[in-house]
Order: structure tokens, then C-alpha cells, then sequence
């Protein structure tokens, strides 16, 4: 994905280029270029790499690109940078697409719930890829031109058909994941620029002008349907600022075309018509409001794939749908249908469940345990909203305000306990789990460490370690007047109300003695 971004971004200055400074780039030595090029490509390499281990990835990303960039600095341009650049990351995006793809379908080879049709979808996909890496390879070469373009055109064919048969296939067992409506929405666009060529727009035939308004018309009704189908699993806050960014963006895009298009156009066109499929007119020669839609799909497009790029459980979902945008409707090149390809597979594929799945255990009512709870401390029986939506527990226990509260969240139970005052302050001190970020070494308990000033755990008693102990991933959190417990539990598990009732009275009797 980073390589198919660094070949849009090098493209887009190459176009903007003049002719003159693109000659003098081209007649510079390469060497210097290319090894700037490399160096910061195997650093980005090394850093993705070693992403889960930060410490050892920073000082690869700040001690290699840097001094290597300075020690070559005095023979680089900024211009000779993209145009190098850009051939390294063309071909390196195409032959990594490729392998991504290669992996995936021996993958699905091994799905047995999929029958004989996956040993026919992974060969068709495994002979369109072959075209396609063929067609790539040999894009250099003119001598090669008819057989290149061949392969490109049958390669792609298989290829993309493979998107559209593994959705079949697997729609019923992607049936909990949004990617299968995903990957059906986005059929859309593609099968219609296509429809509307022929097989020659697997080649990159642009659709006539006349018959624009229909490729147009599904590019904005698809990306709309994707805002509305799909939305990603980041919080509100993160939302509302990417949806700030990207509108601004769009205006900015809209400006630019109603304001520079004639000066641009002969640059970009080329760019556009690979990411469009059709030649964009002139702003005299549509109405505003088709261009106004057209915004708005691009809106839809990047707020999308923004959100799920810095989504931690979409990002898989948010890659493919940045390879399917990059490599575009233009089919122009072997290495854009195997970006475009690549996506499409690997949207389907983040859709399906894991090779083996483990054994769902049915989930355990929570109810009984409030129950119990409650009658263990005397407190009247639990309050029970909407199927278990909300389940509380409260009363006073020596005098001591308690409130126990549970609700689901997916596959867990969130479970909330305040024993006595809890003010809006930070607490004095904090227990977390062990291996959490602690500013002190000094420990309760086994499973817990301490965060903040550790006397002021000295009313609780000895009975405080052992009551904790019993909760190895909660989080808790004591004040002057009372204490809080947090804990997430699966739903499959039986909830040990025994344990919630010891926590209960040695706070309630820390805070009676007071």
C-alpha cells in the first residue's frame, strides 16, 4: 500500500512537471538516486517489520533513511527523487501485490467448507496472476508489446473474476462480516466500466464521453451505499475529525478543478482517466450539481478507507479498499489490475472466519450471579432491563453505598462496581493488571501493581490483597470515601459472585471504620 501511495504521489509531480527539468532528471546520474530509494524503502521495510517492537524500530527508522539521505543529499532533486522513485515503487508494488495475492489463495485452497469450487477459483486466480506478473514484467520491453498485452488482457480477465466467484462462494459463511456487501457494492463500478467497453477496457479502453454519465452515476451511488454499508470501528472523536479533514480536502479538490482545470488538464489527464476510467470534461461542459455529486462520492470514498486505515480492527479492510482506489477503474497497466485484484481479494478474505475456528461456548446468563450477590449481602434482588441489556445491583452495605452494574459489550460483560463516594477527582491510587504501565515497582498482590501513592491502600487492611487477587485483569481504583472496580468478563464464563462480595465488605468495613 505505502509503495502504491509513494508511485500516486512521484506521478502526480512527474505530470506537473515541465518537460525541460523531467529531461535534465532523466539525464542525471541514477545511482545515488536509487540508492536513496532503497535505504528508505528497507527502512520502512524493517520498521513494518518490527512495528510490535517500537524501541528497535525508531532508531532503524531515525539512524538508516537520515544519514543515508545527507550523506547523499548534494546529488539529489526532489524531481529526479520521484522520477526514480517512482519506477522502483512501480514495480515493486505490482511483484508485493502479487505475492499478497499468491498467499491468500493458497489460503483458500485449504478451505474445506468451500467444496471443489475453491480448487477451480484459487487456479483461476493463480492463471490471471501469472498473466498479469508475465504482462508486468515484460511492460519494458517492445519487443514484447503484443505478447505483453495479451497476457495483460486475459490475465486481468481471470483475475478479477476471481473477486466476484470466492464472493459467492463464501457469502454465506461471511454473513457477521460488513466485507461481503462491501465486495458486493464495489462489483458495481467495475463491472460497469467494463460493460460499457468491452473486454478492451481490461486494457485500459476510457469509456466514451457519451456513455460517461453512467460510469459516473455508479461511482457515486456505490461510494454513497459504502459510507451507509460500511462503517468503521473507530471512537466518535476520531470520526468527527477525519470527516473535518476529508470535507475540507474535497472543497479543496472541488476548487481546484472549477478554478485550474485548464491549466492542469493536459498534465493529469492521464492520472485521472486511470483512476476514473473516462476523460473528466471541462467545468463549462457540466452542471454543477453532477459535479457536486461527484464530490460528495469522493467524500464518501476517503472517509471510508480514513477510518479504517486508523482503525485497529478494520486496517485489513481499510488496505484493500486504499489498493482497489489506487489501482482505479482504468485498468491501464498489468500492475493496476493487480492492485485492484489484490484488494478485492483481500477484502473478501478479511470477510471470512479463521481457517480454524475455535468452539463458540454458549453465553452464561449473568442474572443468577446478581442474585446471588445480592443475597449474600442482604440487598434486594437485581435490577433486570430489556434482556439483559443493564443488570444492577444496589444498596448499602454497613453503611456504605454499593453499586454493582453489568452490561454486554459483543462477546463480554462489563462489569462495574462502586463501593461508597466516588468523586469526579483521579483516585489516590490505582491497581492494575500485572505487565500495565506503572509509575512504582511495589505490589499487592500477585496479579497487580501500583500506581500512585501506595499508603493510602493502609485502610483497606491485609484483607485487600487477597480480595483483589481474585480479579487478575480488573482494574481498581480507591479514593478518600470508597473504591471502584472495572473488570471485563467473557460471557461465556460463570461470573463468581463470591468474589465481588469479599471486595464489597472489605471496603464497606475500611470505609465504616473512618
Amino acid at each position: 500500500m505505502l509503495a502504491a501511495l509513494v508511485e500516486a504521489v512521484a506521478g502526480v509531480e512527474l505530470a506537473l512537471a515541465p518537460l525541460s527539468a523531467l529531461a535534465t532528471a532523466a539525464a542525471a546520474p541514477r545511482t545515488a538516486y536509487i540508492a536513496a530509494v532503497l535505504a528508505g524503502a528497507g527502512a520502512l521495510t524493517l520498521v513494518w517489520l518490527l512495528r510490535d517492537r517500537p524501541r528497535v524500530a525508531i532508531p532503524i527508522l531515525l539512524g538508516w533513511p537520515l544519514p543515508t539521505y545527507y550523506l547523499l543529499r548534494p546529488g539529489l532533486t526532489n524531481l529526479g527523487s520521484a522520477l526514480h522513485g517512482e519506477t522502483i515503487a512501480h514495480y515493486f508494488a505490482g511483484f508485493l501485490a502479487a505475492g499478497s495475492s499468491a498467499y491468500v489463495l493458497s489460503k483458500w485452497v485449504q478451505r474445506a467448507n468451500w467444496g471443489r469450487w475453491r480448487v477451480a477459483i484459487v487456479t483461476i486466480g493463480a492463471l490471471g496472476l501469472l498473466g498479469l506478473l508475465v504482462a508486468h514484467a515484460s511492460e519494458a520491453r517492445p519487443e514484447m508489446a503484443r505478447w505483453s498485452q495479451r497476457s495483460h488482457l486475459v490475465g486481468a480477465a481471470l483475475f478479477l473474476v476471481t473477486w466476484p466467484a470466492a464472493l459467492t462462494m463464501a457469502w454465506r459463511s461471511m454473513s457477521r462480516s460488513p466485507s461481503r456487501w462491501l465486495a458486493a457494492v464495489l462489483l458495481i463500478p467495475w463491472t460497469t466500466r467494463i460493460a460499457l467497453v468491452g473486454p478492451s477496457g481490461l486494457v485500459g479502453e476510457i469509456v466514451p464521453a457519451q456513455r460517461t454519465i453512467w460510469l459516473g452515476s455508479t461511482i457515486v451511488i456505490s461510494a454513497i451505499a459504502l459510507g451507509f454499508v460500511y462503517r468503521p470501528r473507530v471512537p466518535v472523536w476520531v470520526r468527527i475529525t477525519l470527516a473535518i479533514v476529508v470535507a475540507w480536502f474535497c472543497l479543496w479538490l472541488r476548487g481546484q478543478y472549477d478554478r485550474r482545470f485548464g491549466q492542469l488538464e493536459s498534465s493529469l489527464s492521464g492520472l485521472l482517466e486511470s483512476f476514473f476510467g473516462f476523460t473528466v470534461p471541462y467545468p463549462a461542459y457540466v452542471a454543477d450539481w453532477q459535479v457536486s455529486l461527484m464530490t460528495v462520492g469522493v467524500f464518501f470514498i476517503l472517509i471510508t478507507i480514513a477510518t479504517a486505515l486508523v482503525s485497529s480492527r478494520d486496517r485489513k479492510t481499510g488496505v484493500a479498499l486504499t489498493l482497489m482506489t489506487l489501482g482505479g477503474l482504468g485498468l491501464g497497466s498489468p500492475h493496476l489490475a493487480l492492485l485492484v485484484g489484490t484488494g478485492a481479494i483481500l477484502l473478501v478474505d478479511s470477510g471470512l472466519d479463521p481457517d480454524n475456528p475455535r468452539p463458540s461456548r454458549p453465553r452464561q446468563p449473568i442474572t443468577p450471579a446478581a442474585a446471588q450477590l445480592a443475597t449474600e449481602l442482604g440487598l434486594d434482588a437485581p435490577i433486570v432491563l430489556d434482556a439483559e441489556s443493564v443488570v444492577a445491583v444496589e444498596g448499602s452495605v454497613d453503611g456504605c453505598p454499593v453499586r454493582w452494574r453489568a452490561r454486554p459489550r459483543g462477546d463480554l460483560w462489563e462489569i462495574q462496581l462502586s463501593v461508597g463516594v466516588i468523586p469526579r477527582d483521579r483516585p489516590k491510587v490505582r491497581l492494575l493488571p500485572n505487565g500495565a504501565e506503572t509509575t512504582t515497582s511495589d505490589a499487592t498482590a500477585h496479579h497487580h501493581r501500583v500506581r500512585g501513592a501506595i499508603r493510602a491502600l493502609e485502610p483497606f487492611g491485609d484483607a485487600l490483597p487477597e480480595a483483589i487477587a481474585r480479579f487478575p485483569a480488573a482494574e481498581a481504583a480507591f479514593y478518600p470515601a470508597g473504591a471502584q472496580l472495572r473488570i471485563r468478563a467473557a460471557r461465556s464464563e460463570t461470573i463468581d459472585a463470591n468474589a465481588f462480595a469479599q471486595f464489597i465488605r472489605v471496603v464497606a468495613t475500611a470505609m465504616a471504620k473512618l
